[in-house]
Protein backbone atom coordinates (compact mmCIF):
# COMPACT_ATOMS: atom_id res chain seq x y z
CA UNK A 1 0.00 0.00 0.00
CA UNK A 2 0.83 3.48 -0.13
CA UNK A 3 -0.61 7.54 -0.11
CA UNK A 4 -1.46 9.81 -2.76
CA UNK A 5 0.32 12.43 -2.77
CA UNK A 6 2.40 11.90 0.34
CA UNK A 7 4.43 14.64 0.88
CA UNK A 8 1.90 16.71 -0.49
CA UNK A 9 -0.98 15.70 1.48
CA UNK A 10 0.77 15.97 5.17
CA UNK A 11 -1.51 18.33 7.20
CA UNK A 12 0.08 21.56 9.09
CA UNK A 13 -2.05 21.09 11.89
CA UNK A 14 -2.07 17.02 12.39
CA UNK A 15 1.79 16.99 12.06
CA UNK A 16 2.54 20.33 14.35
CA UNK A 17 0.53 18.61 17.17
CA UNK A 18 2.13 15.37 16.76
CA UNK A 19 5.80 17.57 17.12
CA UNK A 20 4.99 19.45 20.02
CA UNK A 21 4.79 15.58 22.26
CA UNK A 22 8.03 14.62 20.80
CA UNK A 23 10.36 18.07 20.35
CA UNK A 24 11.30 20.53 23.58
CA UNK A 25 9.59 24.06 23.06
CA UNK A 26 12.85 25.53 22.63
CA UNK A 27 13.16 23.62 19.15
CA UNK A 28 9.04 23.58 17.70
CA UNK A 29 9.32 27.17 16.96
CA UNK A 30 12.36 26.14 14.10
CA UNK A 31 9.64 23.43 13.24
CA UNK A 32 6.90 25.51 12.33
CA UNK A 33 9.12 28.03 10.59
CA UNK A 34 10.42 24.65 8.18
CA UNK A 35 6.79 23.57 7.70
CA UNK A 36 4.80 27.23 7.56
CA UNK A 37 7.19 27.68 4.89
CA UNK A 38 5.75 25.35 1.91
CA UNK A 39 2.10 24.98 1.42
CA UNK A 40 -0.83 23.99 -0.40
CA UNK A 41 -4.95 24.42 0.44
CA UNK A 42 -6.50 21.67 0.62
CA UNK A 43 -10.24 21.93 1.44
CA UNK A 44 -8.82 25.27 3.33
CA UNK A 45 -6.57 23.48 5.36
CA UNK A 46 -2.97 24.04 4.78
CA UNK A 47 -1.08 21.01 3.83
CA UNK A 48 2.68 20.07 2.33
CA UNK A 49 5.94 19.59 3.59
CA UNK A 50 8.75 20.99 1.62
CA UNK A 51 10.47 17.71 -0.38
CA UNK A 52 14.11 17.88 -0.69
CA UNK A 53 14.66 19.57 2.89
CA UNK A 54 16.79 17.60 5.40
CA UNK A 55 13.91 17.25 8.14
CA UNK A 56 10.94 16.00 5.08
CA UNK A 57 12.06 12.52 5.92
CA UNK A 58 11.68 12.79 9.91
CA UNK A 59 8.35 15.03 9.41
CA UNK A 60 7.21 12.23 6.96
CA UNK A 61 8.18 9.62 9.46
CA UNK A 62 6.91 11.29 12.54
CA UNK A 63 3.54 11.22 10.94
CA UNK A 64 2.62 8.26 9.49
CA UNK A 65 4.36 6.83 13.43
CA UNK A 66 0.88 7.04 13.93
CA UNK A 67 0.22 4.68 11.54
CA UNK A 68 2.74 2.49 12.74
CA UNK A 69 1.21 2.57 16.43
CA UNK A 70 -2.07 1.35 14.66
CA UNK A 71 -0.81 -1.57 13.03
CA UNK A 72 1.04 -2.72 15.83
CA UNK A 73 -1.57 -1.84 18.47
CA UNK A 74 -4.86 -2.21 17.01
CA UNK A 75 -4.33 -4.46 14.69
CA UNK A 76 -1.84 -6.88 16.34
CA UNK A 77 0.02 -7.28 12.67
CA UNK A 78 3.48 -8.52 13.38
CA UNK A 79 4.65 -8.96 9.41
CA UNK A 80 4.47 -5.26 8.56
CA UNK A 81 6.89 -2.86 7.38
CA UNK A 82 7.28 0.59 6.00
CA UNK A 83 9.46 2.58 4.31
CA UNK A 84 8.15 6.43 3.67
CA UNK A 85 4.67 6.42 2.96
CA UNK A 86 4.98 2.58 1.34
CA UNK A 87 4.05 -0.32 3.11
CA UNK A 88 4.16 -4.03 3.43
CA UNK A 89 1.85 -6.68 5.55
CA UNK A 90 2.40 -10.38 4.85
CA UNK A 91 -0.41 -13.05 5.63
CA UNK A 92 -1.46 -16.02 4.73
CA UNK A 93 -5.41 -15.16 4.33
CA UNK A 94 -6.31 -13.13 1.09
CA UNK A 95 -10.19 -11.95 3.25
CA UNK A 96 -7.79 -10.49 6.47
CA UNK A 97 -5.42 -8.82 4.25
CA UNK A 98 -8.33 -7.29 2.37
CA UNK A 99 -9.70 -6.20 5.58
CA UNK A 100 -6.49 -4.79 6.82
CA UNK A 101 -5.87 -3.03 4.32
CA UNK A 102 -9.79 -1.62 4.38
CA UNK A 103 -9.42 -0.39 8.13
CA UNK A 104 -5.43 1.32 7.19
CA UNK A 105 -7.53 3.43 4.44
CA UNK A 106 -9.66 4.78 7.15
CA UNK A 107 -7.39 4.93 9.50
CA UNK A 108 -5.35 7.17 7.36
CA UNK A 109 -8.32 9.17 6.13
CA UNK A 110 -9.62 9.82 9.75
CA UNK A 111 -6.87 10.18 11.65
CA UNK A 112 -4.01 11.73 9.41
CA UNK A 113 -6.07 12.89 6.47
CA UNK A 114 -4.02 11.31 3.85
CA UNK A 115 -5.73 9.08 1.07
CA UNK A 116 -4.45 5.66 0.13
CA UNK A 117 -6.73 4.78 -2.87
CA UNK A 118 -7.33 0.98 -3.52
CA UNK A 119 -5.69 0.77 -7.49
CA UNK A 120 -2.32 1.77 -4.83
CA UNK A 121 -2.88 -1.48 -2.84
CA UNK A 122 -1.92 -4.90 -4.47
CA UNK A 123 -2.07 -8.25 -2.82
CA UNK A 124 0.14 -10.72 -4.50
CA UNK A 125 1.54 -14.37 -3.68
CA UNK A 126 5.07 -14.10 -2.00
CA UNK A 127 6.01 -16.34 -4.59
CA UNK A 128 5.26 -14.10 -7.06
CA UNK A 129 7.63 -11.64 -5.75
CA UNK A 130 6.81 -7.99 -3.88
CA UNK A 131 7.79 -5.16 -5.84
CA UNK A 132 8.79 -2.92 -3.02
CA UNK A 133 11.74 -0.22 -2.67
CA UNK A 134 13.46 -1.02 -6.07
CA UNK A 135 13.71 -4.71 -5.45
CA UNK A 136 11.87 -7.57 -6.02
CA UNK A 137 10.88 -9.32 -2.28
CA UNK A 138 10.95 -13.35 -2.54
CA UNK A 139 10.78 -15.30 0.51
CA UNK A 140 14.21 -16.38 0.66
CA UNK A 141 15.83 -13.43 -1.43
CA UNK A 142 15.29 -10.59 -3.28
CA UNK A 143 16.38 -9.46 -6.41
CA UNK A 144 16.49 -5.82 -7.90
CA UNK A 145 13.34 -4.51 -9.88
CA UNK A 146 13.61 -4.97 -13.92
CA UNK A 147 13.15 -0.94 -14.43
CA UNK A 148 16.15 -0.53 -11.76
CA UNK A 149 18.46 -2.88 -13.58
CA UNK A 150 17.44 -0.79 -16.69
CA UNK A 151 18.59 2.59 -15.38
CA UNK A 152 21.65 1.26 -13.89
CA UNK A 153 22.69 0.18 -17.07
CA UNK A 154 21.80 3.37 -18.61
CA UNK A 155 23.69 5.40 -15.69
CA UNK A 156 27.02 3.13 -16.11
CA UNK A 157 27.29 3.75 -19.46
CA UNK A 158 26.95 7.60 -19.51
CA UNK A 159 29.23 7.62 -16.65
CA UNK A 160 31.93 5.50 -19.07
CA UNK A 161 31.73 7.48 -21.78
CA UNK A 162 32.04 11.04 -19.99
CA UNK A 163 34.88 9.27 -18.27
CA UNK A 164 36.52 7.99 -21.13
CA UNK A 165 35.41 11.14 -23.96
CA UNK A 166 34.91 13.70 -21.94
CA UNK A 167 37.59 13.79 -19.05
CA UNK A 168 35.23 12.88 -16.35
CA UNK A 169 37.60 12.62 -13.32
CA UNK A 170 38.23 8.45 -12.62
CA UNK A 171 36.98 9.10 -9.02
CA UNK A 172 33.42 9.87 -9.99
CA UNK A 173 33.64 7.14 -12.48
CA UNK A 174 34.69 4.89 -9.42
CA UNK A 175 32.00 5.98 -6.89
CA UNK A 176 29.21 5.25 -9.12
CA UNK A 177 30.48 1.40 -9.19
CA UNK A 178 30.89 1.62 -5.55
CA UNK A 179 27.19 3.19 -5.40
CA UNK A 180 25.73 0.19 -7.66
CA UNK A 181 28.35 -2.56 -6.19
CA UNK A 182 26.80 -1.69 -2.60
CA UNK A 183 23.13 -1.79 -4.50
CA UNK A 184 24.00 -5.24 -5.94
CA UNK A 185 25.21 -7.10 -2.60
CA UNK A 186 21.52 -6.30 -1.43
CA UNK A 187 19.93 -8.97 -4.23
CA UNK A 188 20.68 -12.00 -5.89
CA UNK A 189 21.94 -9.96 -9.24
CA UNK A 190 25.17 -11.61 -9.39
CA UNK A 191 26.26 -11.68 -12.69
CA UNK A 192 25.14 -8.05 -13.39
CA UNK A 193 27.66 -7.45 -10.31
CA UNK A 194 30.41 -9.68 -12.14
CA UNK A 195 29.25 -7.15 -15.72
CA UNK A 196 30.10 -4.13 -13.53
CA UNK A 197 33.34 -5.29 -11.98
CA UNK A 198 34.58 -6.06 -15.05
CA UNK A 199 33.66 -2.97 -17.05
CA UNK A 200 35.11 -1.05 -14.05
CA UNK A 201 38.50 -3.65 -14.43
CA UNK A 202 38.34 -2.67 -18.14
CA UNK A 203 38.50 1.21 -17.45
Amino acid sequence: MDVRQYFASVNHTILLNLLHHRVPDSTMWLCERIIGSFAEEHDEHRCGIPLGNVTSQLFANVYLHELDHFVAHELRIRRYARYMDDWIVVGRDRSALEEIAMRCRVFLRDQLRLDAPERKTSLVPVTRGVDWLGFVLFPHHRVLRTATMRRMRHRVRERVFAYLDDGMPYDDLRATFASYDGLLRCARNERMRDDLILVQCMC
